[in-house]
């Protein structure tokens, strides 16, 4: 009986341990538009032109020369959105929306990983559609990025609820998981209402 006592009492001493190595990363809970937001998250422009992802921060400042774009934080205007790719909150909403004219920038959210870990991603994308709230017809490329891999991709339609994606990956220090949203044949109406979590293995 004691043998057995002592068999329950070290399993469940290891199962705590383990959960407490476990760590989330909530973009929804976490986000604040800064510039890194609870030490990982980034929004960024991807610049298919060159492949270029640019560090970027939506409504803090005013617009400085997009032409000269280098390896600094740009800043955006709150206006002008379908010439400049933005992602901001409404509530407890997150928001994204490619460029759909002019640069043709992807809206990207970057999290970068705070130390080597196994990591499990989750979330989902919906379209808003546009100022009306117009969604049908409406649609956008969401990916899920770890460098040049891809870990999830597909279409998101307006008027057909949450799309929802999942993924595992291994990842190093400093080593970065984007969810990337991008046109898909229309020009109009991509806000797309999304959130991303990050569950890590280890804190």
């Amino acid at each position: 009986m004691k043998k057995l006592i002592v068999l329950l009492f070290s399993f469940l001493c290891i199962a705590v341990s383990s959960n407490a190595y476990a760590e989330k990363f909530d973009a929804r809970k976490d986000y604040n538009c800064d510039l890194v937001s609870n030490g990982v998250w980034t929004f960024e422009g991807f610049r298919a032109s060159d492949g270029a992802y640019l560090s970027m921060i939506f409504g803090h400042a005013p617009i400085k020369e997009i032409s000269k774009y280098g390896v600094e934080a740009h800043y955006l205007p709150d206006g002008d959105q379908e010439a400049h790719p933005f992602i901001t909150r409404m509530a407890d909403d997150m928001m994204a929306s490619p460029a759909t004219q002019g640069r043709k920038f992807d809206s990207v959210l970057t999290w970068t990983a705070p130390y080597s870990c196994g990591v499990e991603i989750k979330g989902f994308a919906r379209i808003m559609g546009n100022i009306k709230g117009e969604s049908t017809g409406k649609k956008v490329k969401a990916s899920l990025l770890q460098g040049g891999k891809v870990l999830w991709s597909g279409d998101v339609a307006g008027g057909q609820g949450d799309t929802e994606f999942s993924a595992k990956a291994s990842v190093k220090k400093d080593e970065k998981i984007r969810f990337q949203v991008a046109c898909a044949g229309d020009t109009a109406g991509d806000v797309t209402v999304f959130n991303v979590v990050v569950d890590t293995d280890k804190n």
